[in-house]
């Protein structure tokens, strides 16, 4: 089956899901955690794209990522493969960390995005990993929550579309 090409929009922000192959682990120790972050942010840097939120979990990922003029795709890309590389260098393992092609479904208005953020920051609540999202030290929640965390994380966009609908919301009907 052919795979169709991914659709790129200028400015777009993306949910993006990757899988680890087989429904294996694909974060081991905390150091393959400070790794995946540390890619992230220097392949985020080189291909213009911009964290919003995002979750690991030791067997998957949720991004909220939003590209400049380049295709995610590039970014995605180079960041699984170096990942994968380093992860089978450090445990012996050959193939493929990640199960097939990530997922890119494009957020297309404010209502969603922040739900997806909702949704990205709880997703470790509700595999059982933790009782309070800012208790999982994997996620952009507390950065969110109380200003600091790991890895380089945009917050001003989602905190003023927050604003935004919190004073429509306040205005008499």
């Amino acid at each position: 089956v052919p795979r169709f090409p991914r659709v790129h929009a200028d400015n777009a922000i993306y949910h993006t899901i990757a899988r680890g192959n087989n429904k294996q682990d694909v974060f081991l120790s905390e150091d393959d955690y400070y790794l995946y972050l540390s890619l992230l942010e220097k392949y985020g840097n080189r291909h213009g794209v911009t964290l919003h939120a995002y979750a690991l979990l030791p067997n998957h990922i949720h991004l909220l990522v939003q590209v400049g003029t380049r295709p995610l795709s590039g970014m995605m890309h180079v960041l699984q493969q170096s990942y994968t590389q380093a992860f089978n260098r450090r445990y012996g393992h050959v193939g493929h960390a990640f199960q097939g092609r990530y997922k890119a479904l494009l957020v297309e208005d404010d209502a969603y995005l922040l739900q997806l953020v909702k949704y990205i920051h709880l997703n470790p609540v509700e595999a059982g990993l933790c009782r309070e999202p800012d208790d999982y030290p994997w996620s952009s929640h507390s950065q969110y929550s109380i200003g600091w965390g790991r890895g380089k994380v945009e917050t001003g966009l989602v905190k003023s579309i927050m604003a935004v609908l919190e004073i429509r919301n306040q205005r008499p009907g």
